[in-house]
This record gives structure tokens, sequence and C-alpha cells, in this order.
């Protein structure tokens, strides 16, 4: 068991991509500690936890006083074995704030909520129209979408300049960029409807 800002956590698997499933999603990606202690107020919003993986953004958003918080992710089997087992070790599984969605991005058709939380989703340049168009159909006219991802994702091609240079329904609002000691740089930007 591990903590960080305020959420106890179990990584339920070591790996980031398990054979045969849509990468994985039970494992906890680096960038979402740097999420997770950005500030942010997320009390009385609805919220999207977007390619969720263990939920811990949607439980820090649980854990604020979100008024809703949608847990997405493209595996049905994230819910039970990774997502389910946070919540209890937050004394959250009963909170009835929560429901969980999955499939693909371009497929789901969800309630427009205030803000859409995301870690790590543009790590592939063949998903930048599935994140856009998710994000654009799910902002409320003024909400915002807060990412986190690295610069660069060496040996699958996805960047944070190469999603800016796509996008045509969201424009960057706010970004940060923080550097790590190993050298990798990541970005948190805020995204909003054009």
């Amino acid at each position: 068991m591990n903590q960080c800002c305020d959420i106890v956590y179990q990584n339920c698997n070591k790996l980031d991509v398990i054979q045969g499933s849509y990468e994985g999603g039970q494992t906890l990606w680096e960038c979402t500690f740097d999420l997770l202690q950005y500030p942010k107020q997320l009390a009385g919003l609805d919220v999207i936890d977007m390619g969720c993986g263990l939920g811990l953004l949607g439980i820090q958003a649980l854990k604020q006083g979100a008024k809703s918080v949608c847990f997405q992710d493209y595996n049905e089997d994230t819910f039970e074995q990774a997502i389910l087992p946070q919540l209890k070790l937050n004394n959250l599984e009963e909170n009835k704030n929560y429901s969980f969605v999955n499939g693909d991005w371009e497929t789901l058709k969800l309630q427009k909520v205030d803000i859409i939380l995301a870690s790590e989703i543009i790590y592939r340049e063949e998903y930048y129209p599935k994140v856009e168009d998710f994000i654009a159909n799910h902002l409320r006219p003024d909400g915002k979408c807060i990412m986190i991802n690295k610069s660069y994702y060496f040996g699958v091609g996805g960047s944070v300049a190469g999603f800016k240079n796509h996008l045509t329904k969201l424009q960057v609002v706010e970004e940060e960029t923080i550097n790590t000691k190993k050298g990798v740089k990541k970005s948190i930007m805020k995204l909003q409807l054009k």
C-alpha cells in the first residue's frame, strides 16, 4: 500500500500494457502523481476521470467533494480489478456520487461535465482525434480539461507539441512544464472549447 496526496492506493499490475487487453488499464502511470499534486478545485463539480486506470484522479475529486465522478476506461474489468479496490482503500465504496463507464472514446456518449481530468492519454498520434473529440463532446461550454503528459513518448510517437498542433476544437488556455531529475519533461495543460 502507498500514499500520495491523502490518497491510499495499491498498484494492481506492474505492466503498463497487458497482452490482449487494450493498454492494460490497471497500472499507475507516473504523470498521475504530478497531476494529483497540481492545485485544482473540484468541490461541487461534475468530473470525468478519462482513461482512469486506477482512478486516483477521480478518487481525489470525490475526496474534495465533487458532485459526481465518472470513471472512464476502455476495459470493463478495470472497475472490479483496479478502481473498486482503490475506493475501498480510501473508504469511498459507499459513496454514491460515482459511476463507471467502459469503452472506446469515439463511441461513448456521456453527460457533459465541468472538468475532465486525464493523465498520459496522448502517447500515440493516432489517438489525437479521439482524445480531442471526446473532450470537446463532454465539456460544458465553460468546462475545462486538465491533462498531463510527457513531452514526448519514445517508441510510440505521441507528443505534447504534436497534440497541440492537431487541436481544432479545443484551445490550450494554460500550460506548465515540469522538469524531472530524470530529464523527462512533462506538461500540464488546461484546455477549453474554442
